[in-house]
C-alpha cells in the first residue's frame, strides 16, 4: 500500500477505521535516520574503491530515509570524492574531526595544532621512533582547502597555513610511540593509533578532536539524538565515535576485519570484510 501523504483528505474518503489499518500495514519508519561509516577498511576495499554492494545499500538506506556522511582520517584532498560517490547528504568528518565540510565542500570547522614548538618536539620523537612514512597535512583556516606534505614532519612553510594531522606508519617503536606521545605533549593534543598492517600508525592531531567528538559536534548541529545515529568502523580512530554512539543508545558496527580495541567499544560486528562489503551488510540490518 502506498504511503499516505494527506491525512484529512484520506480521511473523509475512506473514514477513521480504514486510516487506521492503512497506517498499521504501513511500512515503520527508520529507527536509526543518520548513518556514518569510516572509509578505509571499512567502506573502501584494499583497492581503495567502493564495492558495488556497499554503494546500492546505501542508496537504498537513503530512498528509506535515512541520511549518510563518512568520518575519516584522511583529509578532503584524498577523501571528499567517495562522498560525492554515495551521495553523501550529511556534514563530512575529515582529519579524525580536525576539519568538518558540508557536503557541498564549505568549511564548517577547522581545529588545528597551533604550537610550533610542540610540533618539532613530537616530530623529532617520530623522527626516532623509525618510521618509514610520515606526512603532515595543513589546510587554509578560512576554506579548509588541504594539503599533504609527505614525508615532512614540521610546521608548515606558510605560517598562515595551520597543521590540522601528523601522520606515522609502520613505525619501529610503535607501542613506544604510542605510550610516549601523550606524555610529551602533556596531553595537548589528540593521540590515535589506526590502520592494520601496513596501514598501522599514529596519528596526531588538536586537543580532544576524534571522530567521537566530531560526530557529536555535527549531530548537535543538525539537532539529532545520537540514537538516531549509526557508526560503522574497523581501526583504532573510530574508536571514539562507536563507544559514543553505544552509550548513547545509537548503533555501532564494528567490521569483520575490525581491530580488537574497536570490538571492545562495539560488540555488534559484521560477519564480511570490507572486501565483501560489511557495510552493506550493517546498512540491511538497520534497514530491518
Amino acid at each position: 500500500m502506498k504511503r499516505v501523504k494527506s491525512f484529512f483528505p484520506l480521511l473523509a474518503a475512506v473514514g477513521l477505521a480504514a486510516l487506521i489499518a492503512a497506517c498499521q500495514s504501513a511500512p515503520a519508519a527508520l529507527r536509526t535516520t543518520h548513518l556514518y561509516t569510516d572509509l578505509d577498511g571499512t567502506l573502501l576495499d584494499e583497492r581503495s574503491e567502493i564495492p558495488e554492494g556497499n554503494r546500492r545499500a546505501l542508496a537504498r538506506f537513503r530512498r528509506a530515509g535515512g541520511r549518510v556522511g563518512i568520518a575519516t582520517g584522511r583529509t578532503p584532498d584524498r577523501a571528499l570524492g567517495y562522498a560525492g560517490q554515495i551521495d553523501a547528504d550529511l556534514p563530512l568528518i575529515f582529519a579524525n574531526g580536525a576539519i568538518v565540510l558540508h557536503p557541498d565542500g564549505r568549511l564548517l570547522r577547522l581545529l588545528s595544532v597551533d604550537d610550533p614548538d610542540d610540533i618539532r618536539a613530537i616530530c623529532a620523537r617520530i623522527v626516532t621512533a623509525g618510521c618509514t612514512l610520515i606526512y603532515t597535512a595543513h589546510a587554509d583556516p578560512r576554506s579548509g582547502e588541504t594539503r599533504v606534505d609527505m614525508g615532512v614532519c614540521g610546521p608548515p612553510a606558510d605560517p598562515a597555513r595551520k597543521v590540522v594531522k601528523l601522520r606515522a606508519r609502520q613505525c619501529a617503536e610503535h607501542d613506544a610511540l604510542v605510550r610516549e606521545l601523550p606524555r610529551l605533549t602533556r596531553g595537548r593534543y589528540s593521540v590515535q593509533e589506526s590502520g592494520a598492517g601496513s596501514y598501522r600508525g599514529v596519528s596526531i592531531g588538536p586537543e580532544g578532536v576524534d571522530k567521537g567528538s566530531a560526530l557529536a559536534f555535527v549531530l548537535g548541529q543538525l539537532g539529532v539524538e545520537p540514537a538516531r545515529a549509526a557508526f560503522i568502523g574497523d581501526s583504532g580512530n573510530d574508536t571514539p565515535a562507536l563507544r559514543m554512539l553505544r552509550e548513547a543508545g545509537g548503533r555501532c558496527f564494528a567490521m569483520q576485519n575490525a581491530t580488537d580495541d574497536v570490538l571492545a567499544a562495539c560488540p555488534e560486528q559484521t560477519e564480511a570484510d570490507n572486501e565483501h562489503c560489511g557495510v552493506a551488510e550493517a546498512v540491511e540490518r538497520l534497514l530491518h
